[in-house]
């Protein structure tokens, strides 16, 4: 059986599948190292940071959690307008997230698209990327580690 914080993470990994599963899209990835050549479509690649306990509940025995996900996106299709317009498309399906329920997640919050200035990819075409963070709220029982 997997931990709380461990269920959250692939039920956060599985809504973006859900948001890239259309002919075309980009594979999700979880906590991959990118690779040096970017396909056409883009490179979408989930990490998660630890988790934060955020307090107790009081009169019920629950914590409290905070945990960052952050979303790479890499664009580079060919040309500067290509690459602005599929990262664009790239983080508005990102954005798609905001109005989904997500089983335990009691609330979550996404930034606004951070760039990133030397992504590791090779080529000549320019590259477009950025990181999306998501942070999902949630609680556990009184014991983080138990099993669900």
């Amino acid at each position: 059986m997997a931990t709380v914080h461990e269920t959250i993470a692939a039920r956060i990994h599985a809504a973006l599948l859900l948001c890239f599963a259309e002919e075309g899209d980009p594979p999700v990835s979880r906590a991959a190292v990118l690779p040096e050549d970017c396909p056409s479509e883009g490179l979408v690649n989930l990490r998660l940071e630890d988790p934060v306990e955020e307090g107790r509940v009081f009169g019920v025995p629950a914590r409290e959690w905070s945990r960052v996900a952050a979303v790479e996106i890499v664009a580079q299709p060919g040309d500067e307008a290509g690459a602005r317009a599929l990262f664009d498309a790239l983080a508005a399906k990102v954005g798609g997230l905001r109005g989904q329920a997500i089983e335990g997640v009691d609330y979550l919050d996404l930034s606004a698209p951070g760039d990133v200035e030397d992504p590791p990819i090779l080529g000549d075409a320019p590259v477009r990327a950025g990181i999306v963070q998501i942070t999902l709220y949630y609680e556990t029982g009184d014991n983080p580690l138990e099993e669900i």
